[in-house]
Formats: C-alpha cells, sequence, structure tokens
C-alpha cells in the first residue's frame, strides 16, 4: 500500500495505492552504495495513478491497509482519493 498526504485549494486529501513491491535489479556504481528501494507494480491503472500524484515520495507499507487508511481519512476529515 502506497499513501501519501498533500494538500490542494480543497483542503487535505490522502492519495492511496495498491501493488505488489518487487526487488530493484542490482546495479554497481564505483564509490556509490546501493540504497534500498523497491519496484512497485501497481494495482490500478498508471495513468489513474500519475493524474492524483502528490510527490515524488511515498510511505510504503507491506500489505493491503487501503480500507483502514479510507477510515482513518474520513474520521480526520482528509478526502480520500484511491487510484
Amino acid at each position: 500500500t502506497l499513501a501519501r498526504l498533500a494538500s490542494d485549494r480543497e483542503g487535505f486529501k490522502m492519495h492511496i495505492a495498491t501493488g505488489q513491491a518487487r526487488p530493484m535489479p542490482k546495479y554497481h556504481e564505483i564509490g556509490c552504495p546501493q540504497y534500498a528501494g523497491m519496484r512497485v507494480i501497481l494495482n490500478g491503472e498508471v495513468n489513474a495513478f500519475m493524474q492524483h500524484l502528490a510527490s515524488q515520495h511515498y510511505a510504503i507499507v507491506y500489505g493491503d491497509l487501503k480500507e483502514e487508511i479510507v477510515e482513518l481519512c474520513q474520521q480526520l476529515s482528509i478526502r480520500p482519493v484511491v487510484s
């Protein structure tokens, strides 16, 4: 599950998406360690995700927590945007 809190003219919103995490291909650069990372294959349409992109940084957790995050958003008066 990926999520990002952002704001716009309508107030706060939480962009939420689900997908599968895959390992990054190994690469080697002289003097540079490989940083932790993953490739995410989205469950939804990539174009729909990009239409709501809130930042280049998202919080990522293992497991499908979409419903729990939507419920939290409703309790906190944050507009959930699921893609």
